[in-house]
């Protein structure tokens, strides 16, 4: 018993000891107190402007006409609502293999998208890129991001190496007709594939929107003249195009 009696009595003082208050800390809860009883006004909450954008923040895209990687960049700008220039990159005269082009992108090809001072290569990264930047066409759940990573990749190993490598050797390098017949064998099989999704597809094609897929294969017209630059740009149907 008066072993418990001794620790009830140390931890009252300790308890005690605990709670006494020193005047300053007095002072500072009377203070506050009577800001309460006055109505205090609230603290006005200042939040971070965004910092204003500047002209040499302006999206470019060094591109080709004829290049299909450059029109499926442009096409997926317009459809993003981004206000971007266009940069005629001439490759016949070897503009692409100078140093101040090659500082832009190590492999000397287009298209390439200058966002402030980051450049960014291959036209696929370029497409998720944006997505990402807009929020837009990149979808809203993890599956559909998964699926959106299927097509770009199956662009590259299908589309790109059939119907692609078709249209280069019919419009500017002659190949012999056994390679000729190989690269339009794989870009049939590679539209039929895409016939074959999007004939599964429940979308309606009078409510569908552009999908992935179709940045592939719908255009946008860059302009003809070498170093022009545009602000509003037209698309164009090029071969087959999808929802």
């Amino acid at each position: 018993m008066a072993r418990k009696k001794a620790i009830r009595k140390t931890s009252r003082r300790r308890a005690s000891k605990t709670l006494k208050a020193s005047a300053r800390i007095k002072r500072a809860a009377n203070k506050s107190a009577a800001r309460a009883a006055k109505g205090a006004p609230r603290r006005r909450v200042i939040r971070a402007r965004k910092p204003a954008s500047r002209p040499g923040d302006r999206l470019v895209l060094y591109g080709l006409h004829f290049s299909l990687p450059s029109c499926k960049v442009g096409l997926m700008l317009s459809l993003c609502g981004a206000k971007f220039d266009y940069k005629h990159v001439d490759l016949m005269a070897g503009e692409n293999k100078r140093p101040e082009f090659l500082a832009k992108n190590r492999f000397g090809q287009v298209p390439v998208l200058q966002d402030g001072a980051t450049f960014l290569c291959q036209s696929n990264v370029i497409l998720q890129y944006l997505a990402d930047k807009y929020g837009r066409f990149g979808g809203r759940t993890p599956g559909e991001r998964l699926r959106v990573a299927e097509w770009l990749a199956w662009d590259l190993d299908r589309m790109a190496s059939g119907l692609g490598f078709a249209r280069a050797a019919t419009r500017f390098w002659r190949q012999e007709p056994p390679v000729m017949d190989f690269f339009r064998a794989r870009g049939e099989q590679a539209l039929a594939t895409l016939d074959r999704q999007l004939g599964a597809s429940k979308a309606s094609p009078a409510r569908c929107r552009p999908s992935p897929m179709s940045r592939s294969f719908r255009g946008w017209r860059p302009p003809m003249r070498a170093g022009s630059t545009s602000r509003a740009i037209p698309m164009f149907a090029i071969g087959r195009s999808g929802c």
